[in-house]
C-alpha cells in the first residue's frame, strides 16, 4: 500500500511540474494538455534521468534520480513563473471540477487495474521475464547503457526507454522490483486511460457541425460525459471474439454430430473445435487458455494450405496479460503525440505558428530574391514547441521504435491537413510535410543518439505480402466495435449538399491508393521470384545466392510457380475482398469528407464554416477534420500490411500486423468515441434509433470479453491472498533459489554462469532476478533484438561445456573468455547438463551454499592470470 501510494505521490507531482509547461506549449487545447501532464512530466523525468546518467553528469542511484526528478520540479516552476502564476490560477480556478475528474480518475484506473495484477501478480510466462531482467539489470548498472542482462560484455541493444522510466519511478520510491513491476503496469494503463479522456474532451470542446446555424454549445462540462468513451474504447472493451466464446461455450450452431459449418467458414483457431462438455455461459478451453484467443483472431495461409500465427493484441488484452512492453509502455506518449498533432493542427488552422522554418531559410539564404512564405503563414513554430515536439516524438523511438515514423507523420500531416483547409491542395503542402518531418525526425534522433550508437534492429526491409492477407470477417471480429460508431459517425457528420462530388473524388483517389499498392507488391513479388535470374545476368557468380533467396520467398509463398504467387494470390484476394472493401470504402468515406469540408469551408464566399465563434478574443477552430485525419491514419495503418509488411526473423507479417494494428486500435478509439458523439447527437429519423440500437449491441458484444476475463480471474482469488509482488510466487516455489539469487543481488558486479535453455521458459533465472549479466540467457530473443546471432558466437556450446568437462583448464579458459565471476549451480543447472563439479571444488571456492545450490566464485587472480599457470 505504501508503494502504490508514493507512486501516485510521484506521478501526480511529476504532472503539476509539467502542467506549466503544456499550458504555456498547448494554448489552443481545451484544458490546457491538463490530462496529458503526466505522461509529459514523466518523459522530462525519463530524458534526464538517462541523459545526466548516460554523460556521466549523474550517477545511476537514488541521489541521480532524485536530482533529476527535482530537475523537472524546479522547470515546472519556472515555466509557471514565466507563464505567469496569475494565468494558471485563474484557469484552475475555473476548471476546478476538470483537474478533480482526471487526478480522481486516474486514481480509481490505478486502483483497478493494480487490483486486477494483484489478483494473479506473478512475473512468468511470456516475456515478462525479459522485461524485469531489463529493469533489474538498469537497476543495477553504475551508468548507462545498461548492461545486457542475458549477454554479458554488451549493453542492451532494445528500445528500453520505458524500462529506465519504470526503474526510475522504482529506485526514487524504494520499491521493490516484483511490485514495482505490476504497479508499471497499473500505472502506464491509468495514464493512457486519463491521457485519452483529455484528447477526446479537447476534440469535443472544439467540435462543430458543419452547415450549423449558430454555434454548439461546446461547454467542457456539457462533453466531460462524452468523453468517457475515450477510456473505455481504449483500455476496457475488448473485440468481438468474446461474443464468439460465447456462442462457442453455449454450442451455438455446432450440430450434434460435432460439426459445424459456420466455425469452419469462421476459422478461428481453437473455436473450430467442439465446445467442451457440460455447455456453459463461461467460455472453457481444454488445455489452454481462452482468453488467450482473441489476441490471435486473423490467421494467414500460404498457398500450400500451411498457417501463420498473427498477433493482433489489443489494450485491455495486454493489460489482462500484464507483459510489460514496449507497445504498453508507449502508449500514454503515443496519446501525448496525439494532443500534440492536434495542437499543431489547431495552429496551422490559424494560419500561424506551425512551420520549423529550416527550409524556408535555406531558400532565402540561397536564392534572396525569391519569395519563400508558405501560404500557410509565416511564422514558425515557436522553439519551445519545436524542443518538445522533438523530445516527445524522438523518445517514440526510444520507447518503441515503430511508434517514431508513426508519430512524426501524423503530426505533420496534421499540419497539412489544416493549411489544406485554409488554402486548398498545392505543392506547398508537400513541402510543409517534408520540411516538418525532416526537422522532427532529424532532431528528434539526435536528442536521443546515445541510443542509436549500441542499437541493432532485426528490420530487413520490405517483402510482398501476397499469399497473406486479412479476411474481412477476422478484420471485422478485431475492429468491429470500432467501425460501428466510425461508419455512424461519417454517415452523420456527411448529410449535406454537394456531398456526392466529393464522395466521387474520394472513391477515385482511394481506388489509385489501393491499386498502385496493389501493382507494387506484384510487381515486388515478381523481382523476388525473378531475382536469381536478375542476379546471374548481373553476376553470374552470384546466381547460386540469387537461387536460394528466391526458393526461400517462394516456400514462404508456399508455391515453386511465379504464375501462382503473381495471379493465384490476386484472385483469392478477389473471391475473399470484405478487408480490402472494408478499408476502401472507410478511406474514401474520409477523403471525400475532408474534400467536403474543405468545398463547404469556401461556399460562402471564403467564409470559414469550420471555424467556431468563440467569446475570446481568438476563434476556436473546428477540431472535426483532425477526426477524419485520425480515422484516415488507422485505415492506412490497416491497409499498409495487406500489401506489404517489415522482413524479420520471423518471415511473415506477424510483427508488422501486431505493430500497426496495436497503434491502429489506439488511433481508431479516439476518432471513434468523437463519432459515437457525433452519431448519436446529430442523426436524426428512424436511423437515429437503428444507429443507437447496433451501437449498444456493438458495445455489449465488445465488453463481454473484459467480463469474461475479470470473472475468470477473481473467481477463484481471495482477499488474503492479493499481493502486488511479482516475485512473490518464485519465493514461495523455490526458496533456496531465491536465497541464493538474493545473495548475488547483494554481491559485487561480476558475470555470471548458469544453465541456458530456450525463450518462454524458467532459463535466465538468476540473471533476470538478481540483475547481474550472464553468459547468454535466451538466445532467440538475443538473435532477434541483435538481428543475427553474430555477437552470441559459441556461447551456448561453452556454458554446457564448462558445467561438463572434467578438465579444469578448459574450463579455465571459458571462465576467462567470458570474464566468469560466479558459477552457480542449481537443480536446473542439474537437470539440464552431466555436471561435473569436481573441478569447482578443487579450484574455486564456494561462496554460498544451501541444500539444492552452490555458488562458486571466481577470484581476481585466476581471471587475470595465464591458463598454464
Amino acid at each position: 500500500m505504501i508503494s502504490f501510494l508514493l507512486w501516485i505521490l510521484v506521478i501526480t507531482l511529476l504532472g503539476w511540474a509539467a502542467f506549466p509547461i503544456l499550458f504555456h506549449l498547448f494554448p489552443h487545447l481545451s484544458d490546457k494538455g491538463y490530462g496529458l501532464a503526466k505522461p509529459a512530466g514523466l518523459l522530462l523525468f525519463g530524458y534526464l534521468y538517462w541523459i545526466l546518467v548516460t554523460f556521466k553528469i549523474l550517477p545511476n542511484s537514488w541521489t541521480g534520480v532524485a536530482a533529476a526528478f527535482l530537475l523537472v520540479l524546479i522547470s515546472g516552476c519556472f515555466v509557471a513563473y514565466r507563464t505567469g502564476w496569475n494565468r494558471i490560477k485563474t484557469w484552475l480556478s475555473t476548471f476546478q471540477w476538470l483537474v478533480v475528474v482526471v487526478d480522481v480518475g486516474f486514481i480509481l484506473f490505478f486502483a483497478f487495474f493494480a487490483l486486477v495484477r494483484a489478483a494473479y501478480p506473478d512475473i512468468i510466462g511470456t516475456e515478462k521475464p525479459m522485461e524485469l531482467a531489463f529493469i533489474n539489470s538498469i537497476l543495477r548498472s553504475g551508468s548507462f547503457p545498461a548492461a545486457d542482462p542475458w549477454l554479458s560484455g554488451y549493453a542492451i541493444s532494445y528500445y528500453h526507454f520505458g524500462y529506465i522510466m519504470v526503474a526510475g519511478i522504482i529506485k526514487l520510491t524504494g520499491t521493490i522490483s516484483g511490485v514495482g513491476f505490476n504497479l508499471a503496469v497499473a500505472l502506464w494503463f491509468s495514464m493512457a486511460a486519463a491521457g485519452v479522456f483529455s484528447l477526446v474532451l479537447n476534440i469535443l470542446a472544439n467540435l462543430q457541425k458543419p452547415g450549423a446555424g449558430k454555434p454548439a454549445d461546446n461547454s467542457l462540462i456539457k462533453r466531460a460525459g462524452w468523453a468517457i468513451f475515450g477510456p473505455i474504447l481504449l483500455v476496457l472493451a475488448g473485440n468481438w471474439e468474446g461474443l464468439l466464446e460465447l456462442l462457442h461455450s453455449t454450442g451455438t450452431f455446432w450440430g450434434a454430430t460435432g460439426q459445424s459449418g459456420f466455425w469452419k467458414w469462421l476459422d478461428i483457431q481453437e473455436l473450430t473445435a467442439p465446445p467442451v462438455l457440460p455447455l456453459n455461459w463461461l467460455p472453457s478451453r481444454p488445455g489452454g487458455i481462452w482468453w488467450w484467443r482473441a489476441s490471435r483472431v486473423l490467421q494467414d495461409y500460404n498457398l500450400a494450405g500451411s498457417s501463420r500465427e498473427i498477433i493482433d493484441e489489443f489494450p485491455f488484452f495486454s493489460l489482462f496479460l500484464a507483459d510489460l512492453h514496449p507497445h504498453i509502455l508507449s502508449m500514454p506518449f503515443v496519446i501525448l503525440a496525439c494532443g500534440l498533432a492536434l495542437e499543431l493542427y489547431f495552429r496551422a488552422r490559424s494560419g500561424s505558428g506551425f512551420r520549423s522554418g529550416w527550409f524556408s531559410s535555406i531558400l532565402k539564404w540561397l536564392f534572396p530574391q525569391r519569395s519563400t512564405q508558405s501560404s500557410c503563414g509565416s511564422e514558425t513554430i515557436p522553439a519551445g514547441l519545436f524542443w518538445f515536439s522533438a523530445l516527445l516524438l524522438g523518445g517514440l523511438s526510444f520507447l518503441n521504435t515503430w511508434d517514431f515514423p508513426i508519430g512524426v507523420g501524423l503530426c505533420c500531416a496534421a499540419i497539412v491537413l489544416g493549411c489544406y483547409l485554409n488554402h486548398g491542395w498545392s505543392g506547398q503542402r508537400i513541402v510543409e510535410f517534408l520540411e516538418s518531418g525532416i526537422a522532427f525526425g532529424i532532431t528528434g534522433a539526435a536528442l536521443y543518439l546515445p541510443f542509436y550508437v549500441g542499437f541493432a534492429s532485426q528490420a530487413g526491409g520490405l517483402l510482398p505480402s501476397l499469399a497473406f492477407f486479412t479476411r474481412g470477417t477476422h478484420l471485422w471480429v478485431m475492429f468491429g466495435v470500432m467501425f460501428v460508431p466510425i461508419f455512424f459517425g461519417l454517415m452523420a457528420a456527411l448529410t449535406r449538399e454537394g456531398l456526392s462530388d466529393s464522395l466521387q473524388a474520394g472513391l477515385g483517389k482511394s481506388a489509385i491508393v489501393v491499386g498502385v499498392l496493389w501493382m507494387a507488391m506484384l510487381l515486388l513479388g515478381l523481382i523476388f521470384a525473378s531475382i536469381s535470374g536478375f542476379i546471374g545476368l548481373v553476376n553470374p557468380g552470384l546466381a547460386s545466392a540469387g537461387d536460394s533467396a528466391s526458393g526461400l520467398f517462394l516456400n514462404l509463398q508456399g508455391s515453386a510457380s511465379v504464375r501462382d504467387i503473381l495471379l493465384i494470390t490476386s484472385l483469392y484476394r478477389l473471391s475473399s475482398p470484405g478487408a480490402w472493401l472494408t478499408l476502401l470504402l472507410l478511406l474514401t468515406l474520409v477523403w471525400g469528407g475532408l474534400i467536403w469540408l474543405r468545398k463547404w469551408k469556401t461556399s460562402g464566399q471564403g467564409e470559414d464554416v469550420l471555424a467556431v465563434p468563440s467569446q475570446s478574443s481568438e476563434p476556436r477552430q473546428d477540431s472535426l477534420p483532425f477526426v477524419f485525419l485520425l480515422a484516415a491514419a488507422g485505415t492506412g495503418l490497416v491497409l499498409f500490411p495487406e500489401f506489404f509488411y517489415l522482413r524479420d526473423q520471423f518471415g511473415w507479417r506477424m510483427n508488422t500486423i501486431f505493430k500497426f494494428y496495436y497503434q491502429t486500435w489506439i488511433l481508431w478509439s479516439i476518432a471513434a468515441s468523437v463519432f459515437t458523439f457525433i452519431f448519436w447527437n446529430w442523426q436524426r429519423g428512424a436511423i437515429k434509433w437503428v444507429t443507437r440500437v447496433v451501437f449498444i449491441l456493438s458495445m455489449v458484444a465488445a465488453m463481454l470479453y473484459p467480463m469474461y476475463c475479470l470473472v475468470d480471474r477473481f473467481k477463484t482469488t481471495r482477499l488474503t491472498n492479493l499481493t502486488l509482488d511479482g516475485n512473490a510466487y518464485f519465493v514461495s516455489a523455490y526458496p533456496d533459489e531465491t536465497a541464493a539469487i538474493n545473495f548475488l543481488a547483494n554481491s559485487h558486479d561480476g558475470t555470471v554462469a548458469e544453465a541456458i535453455g530456450g525463450s518462454y521458459t524458467g532459463y535466465a533465472r538468476v540473471s533476470t532476478q538478481s540483475g547481474q549479466p550472464t553468459v547468454l540467457g535466451w538466445p532467440g530473443h538475443e538473435s532477434q533484438w541483435r538481428g543475427g546471432a553474430k555477437e552470441i558466437g559459441s556461447r551456448e556450446s561453452d556454458i554446457k561445456l564448462l558445467y561438463q568437462t572434467d578438465d579444469w583448464m578448459e574450463a579455465l579458459n571459458i571462465i576467462k573468455k567470458y570474464r566468469i565471476r560466479y558459477i552457480y549451480i542449481g537443480s536446473l543447472e542439474q537437470g539440464t547438463y552431466r555436471v561435473s563439479d569436481g573441478k569447482f571444488k578443487t579450484n574455486l571456492f564456494p561462496v554460498y551454499q544451501n541444500p539444492t545450490v552452490t555458488i562458486y566464485e571466481v577470484s581476481d587472480q585466476l581471471l587475470v592470470q595465464s591458463p598454464s599457470s
